[in-house]
């Protein structure tokens, strides 16, 4: 009878929590407190969030990255923002968000 075993760090084989609504949030009220938006105007059922990486840190954190962009109610681009934050399965605001405005793309 032959038996192997893997071992492999429990941690880095686990997925970050669903937490993109509190760098989604975050980096809203972020732009609207910098006067960059009017809150009236994004449609926040259009906004595309993507976990762009992420981290498993000690302590059960992860540190998640994220590509945030943000549609106006007529359905074009407002902003698009880079989010840095933390986050476990107990509490999705470990951390701050830092927020980065991305001001243009070059191709």
């Amino acid at each position: 009878m032959f038996i192997s075993f893997v071992f492999t760090n429990y941690a880095y084989a686990q997925s970050p929590p669903a937490c993109e609504h509190w760098p989604k949030t975050m980096a809203l009220m972020g732009m609207k407190n910098a006067g960059i938006v009017d809150l009236d105007k994004i449609n926040e059922d259009k906004t595309k969030v993507v976990l762009l990486a992420y981290q498993a840190l000690p302590n059960g954190l992860f540190k998640e990255i994220y590509d945030i962009t943000y549609f106006s109610n007529d359905g074009k681009l407002v902003f698009e923002v880079i989010t840095s934050s933390e986050s476990s399965y107990e509490e999705c605001s470990m951390s701050d968000v830092t927020t980065f405005l991305i001001s243009r793309h070059i191709e």
